[in-house]
């Protein structure tokens, strides 16, 4: 367990050091996100990784890092569809991880499946995404806000804690780098966390042995997976409560919605 611990503040690091490098250097994000992966994929193939929420989770992220590469580089950043395109892709990031939960078929497990459908229900905000005037040009999403994203990292953890509880450790650090991210530049946990989970899921499946030998299976009683499973579901009903209170004050005169949903 120390070692894991020890390991998880390196990788704190690390992804800490990348997210700033994506931001940075544009020939850095765009080498990561379009040559590494597919240069990689002989290494990967031969990871002994057969999981297919693992290998769907790594390539959908680092789509969604690619995609985010281009709304910042290019013209992209300007057109309404590929703000949809964003919020489609957290969504259904959280949609496969709900899959995932719910075919392990125990109550805590549907319960966090259940959290994850009302963070989807929860997202808001999505027509407001822009680029930022810094010379980084961060895509900016401030419809996510902390309660979103405080019970957003519980589902998540919880997610992990249920289905791969050897990784349990190691993922507070990589859901710790966006969260501190929004706390230096609110609005961009949605861009740092598309790098930071790419570049931990590429880090996994490259060093798979490494990672399996390192790794601490979290003990997981019945009764500490029941309280997790309703504090994730507790926390993501808060956020939705919240959501829905912030779009109705943000209703003109008229009854419509000024902001989206």
């Amino acid at each position: 367990m120390l070692i894991q611990c020890i390991l998880s503040l390196a990788l704190l690091a690390i992804l800490l050091a990348a997210d700033d490098l994506f931001r940075r250097f544009n020939w850095f994000a765009l080498l990561f996100f379009f040559i590494v992966p597919l240069a990689m994929i002989p290494v990967w193939l031969g990871s002994g990784i057969a999981i297919w929420f693992k290998w769907t989770k790594m390539y959908s992220v680092i789509l969604a890092g690619a995609f985010i590469c281009l709304m910042r580089f290019t013209r992209l950043g300007e057109r309404r569809w590929a703000r949809i395109v964003i919020a489609l892709v957290l969504a259904g990031n959280i949609l496969e991880a709900c899959v995932q939960d719910a075919s392990q078929g125990a109550v805590w497990n549907w319960l966090n499946a259940v959290a994850g459908l009302i963070s989807i229900l929860a997202i808001r905000g999505w027509k407001d995404i822009r680029i930022s005037a810094s010379k980084e040009r961060d895509v900016v999403w401030e419809g996510l806000d902390v309660p979103w994203i405080i019970a957003y990292t519980v589902w998540n953890w919880t997610f992990v804690y249920f289905n791969f509880p050897e990784l349990g450790l190691i993922h507070v650090a990589v859901l710790a780098v966006p969260f501190l991210a929004n706390l230096r530049r609110p609005g961009t946990w949605g861009q740092t966390r598309a790098y930071s989970l790419a570049a931990w899921m590429m880090l996994q499946f490259t060093f798979a042995g490494f990672v399996s030998r390192t790794s601490y299976a979290i003990p997981r009683p019945e009764w500490i997976a029941y309280a997790c499973g309703i504090a994730s579901l507790l926390a993501n009903a808060i956020a939705l409560a919240v959501s829905m209170r912030r779009r109705k004050s943000l209703r003109g005169p008229s009854g419509l919605a000024s902001f989206s949903s």
